[in-house]
């Protein structure tokens, strides 16, 4: 399926952790600058001191791309939340609203919309290393970890 480069609306899915649902969030895409400060603002410096802000950027990026949420997956006292000002349930404060509740989900659609991107080819147009996502911080597969714990648990 080609990418539209001019989209109305772009939906993203998101496998809600807390009620096991796929939720549906709208956003815009990043401007330029968008994604120049998003890069930038993710390290900050006091003084000789440079401190990781990955989270709080994520937060506030994703908060300011979000456009809506899907009528009925999202509910505030068991009413439904929208974004849309002509829609029942609406609340001026929704943004506030996920960014107190489900932060995990905002920084999650920002991670993937201004860090998703893969490069599957190289410029030589031989294919790409498969991705390992599997991986963990050592390099080790994670069923090379999990096969000795299962064998010293008495588990199959």
């Amino acid at each position: 399926m080609p990418r539209e480069l001019k989209p109305i609306r772009n939906a993203i899915e998101v496998l809600d952790p807390v009620s096991g649902d796929v939720l549906t969030f709208y956003h815009r895409l990043p401007t330029p600058r968008e994604h120049v400060l998003y890069r930038a603002e993710q390290l900050e410096r006091e003084g000789s001191d440079i401190i990781q802000a990955v989270f709080e950027t994520r937060l506030k990026y994703g908060l300011a791309i979000l456009t809506g949420v899907k009528a009925g997956d999202l509910t505030v006292e068991g009413a439904p939340l929208s974004a849309d000002p002509a829609a029942p349930g609406y609340r001026a404060d929704w943004r506030d609203l996920l960014a107190e509740a489900v932060p995990e989900i905002v920084t999650a659609i920002a991670f993937r919309v201004f860090e998703g991107a893969k490069v599957l080819r190289s410029y030589e147009d031989k294919p790409a290393a498969p991705l390992k996502a599997e991986k963990g911080l050592t390099g080790q597969v994670v069923e090379e970890v999990q096969a000795p714990l299962a064998a010293g648990s008495g588990a199959a």
